[in-house]
């Protein structure tokens, strides 16, 4: 789990899973040259991504909010 503050505001990454897809699935909008050059050293050899599956605790005074888009 990694934290950090914004101002007074306490976060928390919480990660929950994890999961591989092609560069073209996770950025279908994105053209192919373009989405190489910025992905370029972050596709692992079988021309897979890998990301996380995270959500996000934040803590201001009182309040424990949690933030999942998923």
């Amino acid at each position: 789990m990694r934290s950090f503050h914004v101002g007074g505001i306490a976060c928390l990454l919480v990660e929950h899973g994890r999961g591989r897809g092609t560069p073209e699935w996770l950025f279908p909008t994105v053209a192919g040259d373009e989405l190489g050059e910025a992905l370029a050293g972050h596709v692992a050899a079988d021309g897979l991504l890998e990301f996380t599956y995270s959500s996000l605790v934040v803590r201001t005074g009182d309040r424990l909010v949690l933030i999942d888009a998923g």
